[in-house]
């Protein structure tokens, strides 16, 4: 088995221009799949379904992110490699688009000057491994919560002490 890193790419923009902004990422280096074109959002929505079918342990923690800095990306490389199962995974969400055209105290959402929301996920399908992905989580995230904003986005966290949000 091999680990990847995947880039799942949404382009609302003209579609005569799509090509066009695609170019620079594409030319950065050969990807391994390259499914990027039109595509409805519920196709878009349901990609990973058949790897994440119901019934898998989840352990879930979360962060806003404003920078990457090589220190940081260093723990991701580090804990990237240590993928507890082929389900866990960390994903970050650009979040510096249109969520940032809103003032910070306009709604119950502050942190929109982060660039990114970041989860990372302990996932498998066997309840025996438990400790195993709960142990992993809390280790990445604990090994790059230094580098984040401070909080996270709700619905991106599992049971968490106070102090740790």
């Amino acid at each position: 088995m091999k680990k990847m890193c995947g880039v799942v790419w949404a382009y609302a923009g003209p579609q005569d221009k799509a090509e066009k902004t695609f170019e620079p990422i594409r030319a950065f280096k050969k990807p391994s799949l390259d499914f990027v074109g039109p595509l409805p959002q519920p196709a878009l929505q349901s990609m990973f379904d058949a790897i994440y079918p119901p019934g898998l342990q989840w352990y879930w923690r979360a962060d806003f992110v404003n920078e990457l800095s090589d220190d940081a990306i260093a723990q991701h490389v580090r804990f990237g490699a240590a993928l507890p199962t082929m389900h866990s995974t960390m994903h970050m969400y650009p979040i510096n688009g249109a969520a940032a055209r809103v003032g910070k105290n306009d709604t119950a959402w502050n942190y929109r000057d982060s660039n990114w929301a970041q989860v990372t996920v302990g996932v498998d399908p066997d309840p025996a491994n438990k400790e195993k992905i709960i142990s992993w989580t809390k280790s990445y995230y604990d090994a790059v919560h230094p580098y984040s904003a401070g909080g996270a986005y709700v619905n991106f966290l599992m049971a968490m002490k106070a102090k740790n949000v």
